[in-house]
């Protein structure tokens, strides 16, 4: 019986009404743009032959409107901003109070690599080795500060200079456009990209540490003698002590140098 007949179903919703949104529009404003040219063509039968020119011209211009009204409403639904933004990082300045000297410099090629090695089984598979290497120039600069101490004595005609501790600039500079990677893994292991990308993230890093480096302080060490020794030597030519009767000659030593015995003569001049 109809009474007892189960209602329908309702209607399931759409599972993708965004799909069909803009054909929807665009059918619609089509739709009403023919309309209005139907309209106005209607009109031009209806009307006496003396104003069917005038009939035409009208239904060109309500086609044009109808044209101008679908523009604009899909402009309405495509609205957006485009918007193009530079952000510029803050500088960051230092100075040291006093002022620096700057030493010396040193560059070097540095090959830096690391290993990862995995096994299964507990040991008795060997998975094989992923290997990241990168070889890079840097150039360490090196400088002291003018505010540290300072120590000047006198021997003869000799003046011993005991100057400040050396320090390195950081970071070191590298020279990006020399810059070689080379990686490798075992026949069980996929990670050879991802160990080189975290090897080259970890440079400038490593590199600061190389800067503090025994043997390369050592290698930079009599280029910074040198330098101090200048720098001393330009100040006594402006105090006019730099002269037979006064000083002829600078010798200088560092805070980690062992204390100078008898005066070797002529060094530094």
């Amino acid at each position: 019986m109809l009474g007892n007949q189960p209602a329908a179903p309702p209607p399931k919703p759409s599972s993708a009404p965004n799909a069909w949104r803009w054909p929807a529009v665009v059918v619609l404003v089509t739709a009403l743009g023919l309309a209005a040219l139907l309209s106005a063509l209607r009109g031009c039968r209806e009307t006496p032959g003396d104003l069917v020119h005038a009939g035409g011209t009208e239904a060109t211009r309500v086609l044009h409107a109808a044209g101008e009204e679908a523009g604009a409403a899909l402009a309405r639904f495509r609205q957006g901003t485009i918007t193009t933004t530079f952000t510029e990082a803050l500088p960051t300045l230092s100075r040291d109070p006093g002022g620096r000297l700057d030493l010396g410099a040193l560059t070097v090629t540095e090959t830096i690599s690391r290993s990862d090695q995995r096994t299964t089984a507990w040991g008795w598979v060997d998975l094989g080795t992923t290997v990241a290497e990168i070889r890079v120039p840097a150039t360490y600069r090196y400088y002291l500060r003018l505010r540290d101490a300072w120590q000047l004595d006198v021997t003869s005609n000799i003046c011993v200079v005991r100057a400040p501790a050396i320090h390195a600039s950081l970071p070191p500079a590298i020279n990006t456009a020399a810059l070689e990677k080379h990686s490798s893994s075992g026949w069980a292991r996929f990670n050879a990209a991802e160990q080189l990308a975290a090897l080259e993230q970890d440079l400038t890093p490593i590199l600061v540490r190389y800067a503090d480096d025994p043997r390369h302080q050592a290698a930079v060490r009599e280029q910074c003698r040198r330098t101090v020794a200048e720098f001393v030597r330009d100040w006594l030519l402006r105090e006019k002590q730099w002269r037979d009767d006064r000083f002829t000659a600078v010798q200088v030593y560092f805070p980690d140098e062992p204390t100078p015995g008898p005066v070797r003569g002529g060094e530094g001049r």
